[in-house]
């Protein structure tokens, strides 16, 4: 998988989560636009053009330049998969400002999600919502996420932003959620990395989940 060091590499990419991570990489840029999350819109996978829509909402503020973004890719694209058409749903809600009835919509789907992970779930068909609820708004959404992403003992470097940015996340709740699936899906050494960005105000947070941590995933 490309490194983490540019969008375009995650563009190019053959790896779908390696995709994700570029819908996710758009919307940190000095120069986000709905613009720069077209071409996922129309991406040949689903679960790429479920996350790229479901970021494209969180655009709330170039509503109007969001909206056309999507009107256009969903008519140069087949959408005929019942997933994409539900996040498409999702993203024109959120976009007309129908957040509330939009994230409980989320929240059911996800909560069903979680309950139904299991050893026979792949990482690639389960790591496109649980990214989603991350980078949506909502600290339930959040949270859940981060618990879909614990069931799974990966190294895959495709969940270190979605942590990362769990961690500094304004609730404490959703930055201890965050501390639990990093402490399940990573080896020591990468564990204490990734933790960094804590403040010093929760390392007895951080002591008390490392002193549990093996040197390799569970």
């Amino acid at each position: 998988m490309a490194t983490t060091s540019g969008t375009t590499d995650w563009r190019s990419s053959d790896d779908p989560i390696g995709r994700m991570l570029a819908c996710i990489k758009c919307l940190s840029l000095s120069s986000a636009s709905p613009r720069l999350l077209g071409e996922f819109v129309r991406d040949e996978n689903c679960y790429v053009r479920m996350l790229a829509i479901c970021c494209l909402g969180e655009f709330a503020e170039h509503r109007v330049e969001a909206t056309k973004v999507l009107s256009e890719c969903i008519e140069q694209s087949n959408c005929d998969d019942s997933d994409t058409k539900w996040f498409i749903d999702n993203a024109e809600q959120r976009l007309n400002d129908q957040v509330a009835r939009a994230n409980d919509a989320f929240a059911a789907k996800l909560a069903n999600e979680v309950q139904s992970a299991g050893p026979l779930t792949s990482i690639e068909s389960i790591a496109p919502i649980a990214l989603a609820a991350i980078f949506f708004r909502p600290r339930r959404l959040k949270v859940q996420g981060l618990r879909l992403l614990g069931f799974f003992k990966t190294r895959s470097t495709a969940l270190f932003p979605a942590i990362e940015k769990s961690l500094l996340d304004e609730h404490y709740t959703v930055r201890l959620a965050a501390v639990m699936t990093a402490k399940s899906v990573l080896d020591k050494n990468t564990l204490l990395s990734v933790l960094e960005p804590l403040s010093a105000d929760e390392n007895d947070l951080v002591r008390q989940v490392v002193s549990g941590v093996s040197n390799s995933p569970k």
